[in-house]
Order: C-alpha cells, then sequence, then structure tokens
C-alpha cells in the first residue's frame, strides 16, 4: 500500500483496514482529510513496535482535532507470529487517546506487557465516562496489576460499560465490602489474569455487576448458571 501525499477521503466517517503494519497505517491516516472520520479498525500482520504504536495513537490524537466525536478504534493483530517478542509498555503509549472523550469503544491487543494499574484506572474514567467496550489485552505474563478494588472504580466512573476484556491481579480480595457498582456490565474476560479463589472473585464480581453473564478465567464460568 503506497498512500498518497495529496489529501484523501474528504468525507470519510468509518475506515476498516488490514494492513501489514501498523507503520502503513498511520502514513494513511495522515492523508486522509476528512474532519468526520469517527470510528477506526486495524488489523495488522506484522507485530508492532512500542513507537509504532504510539506513532498511531498520535495519529488518532490529531484526528481526534478535527473530529472531537471520535468514538471508536480497534487496533488487533489477529495472526501473531509465534515468535514475535514480547516487550514492555509504557501505560504512556495510551495517553494520546485521552483526549478522545466521547470513546466509546476501544480494542486493543499487543504482544507487549500492558502497565496497567489502579491509579491509570482513574485515569481512564476521566477520560472517557461514555465507554461502552474496552478490551485492552496485553501478554501480561502473569503480571497484571489491575485489582478488584480497580475494576470497582472502573464501573463507578464508566456506568454504561458493556463490554470489558483486561487482565486482572486478584489473588486477595479487597477489605471494603464490594456495593453494586452496575447495571450495564454484560461480560468481563479476564482470562489470562492472576486469580485466587475464583468462587469469591465469582461472588465479589457478582455483587458489583448483578447482570454479569460471563466470567472467563482460561475456562468460561457462567455466573447464570
Amino acid at each position: 500500500m503506497h498512500p498518497s501525499t495529496q489529501p484523501i477521503l474528504p468525507s470519510l466517517q468509518r475506515l476498516d483496514v488490514m494492513v501489514g503494519s501498523l507503520n502503513q497505517c498511520s502514513s494513511l491516516l495522515s492523508s486522509i482529510a476528512s474532519s468526520e472520520l469517527g470510528s477506526i479498525k486495524v488489523y495488522h500482520h506484522s507485530s508492532a513496535t512500542p513507537s509504532d504504536i504510539y506513532t498511531l495513537f498520535r495519529t488518532i490524537e490529531r484526528i481526534h482535532e478535527r473530529f472531537p466525536d471520535f468514538h471508536k478504534l480497534v487496533v488487533q493483530c489477529p495472526y501473531p507470529a509465534i515468535t514475535d517478542p514480547s516487550f514492555d509498555l509504557s501505560r504512556s503509549i495510551l495517553t494520546p487517546l485521552f483526549v478522545c472523550r466521547r470513546l466509546r469503544v476501544l480494542k486493543f491487543s499487543s504482544f507487549g506487557t500492558l502497565d496497567i494499574d489502579d491509579a491509570f484506572i482513574s485515569q481512564i474514567t476521566r477520560a472517557w465516562p461514555d465507554i461502552e467496550v474496552l478490551h485492552l489485552r496485553g501478554f501480561q505474563r502473569n503480571k497484571a496489576r489491575v485489582t478488584l478494588a480497580g475494576i470497582r472504580e472502573l464501573l463507578r466512573g464508566c456506568p454504561i460499560l458493556l463490554l470489558l476484556l483486561m487482565q486482572i491481579g486478584a489473588r486477595v480480595l479487597p477489605e471494603q465490602e464490594p456495593e453494586m457498582e452496575s447495571l450495564s456490565l454484560e461480560r468481563f474476560d479476564i482470562s489470562g489474569g492472576r486469580i485466587g479463589d475464583e468462587r469469591a472473585v465469582e461472588r465479589y464480581l457478582r455483587i458489583l455487576a448483578p447482570r454479569l453473564e460471563l466470567l472467563t478465567q482460561e475456562a468460561w464460568l457462567s455466573f447464570t448458571s
């Protein structure tokens, strides 16, 4: 793909593209002149470096400057090579997206280790209060740092969250008794996280989100059984 250096697609509202690398996508987006582009889905074949990811997210930041109603971003590598190396991804990699205050869907998967903790969850709730679908998945190697307390804060600050995919560390339950925080959350996938007593975690999440249908921890556990 060789995007033109001249501005293109001035009225584009949605982009769904498969590319070899994220850099190709960033180049393409830089050529698009639309002030109505609100939805971007990118599937890339080759693994992306932290620099590639950050460049893409900065490009999204500039798109938001032209169209403040930017609301959907999907960045995934559907067929990663088995030999793709893992690497650390600083939480600052996501911060360019914080300007997208109307973001409703964010799906981002990477073979990097995402440096996300409860403090970062607080930033998410302030930046994306209208988020409905949040998928943040990295190759955590049992290093998940978001706790159940962080999830409680996320549900409190994002009241219309429907679908959540995030690896968590839940070997210890919070001392504070849980209270209902969400009637909207339908599915929470925590596969790959660090879980202690699965039954205790399930009970805790049942209280936080009574309508939750599925919890995934390697195998599917049903909340509706």
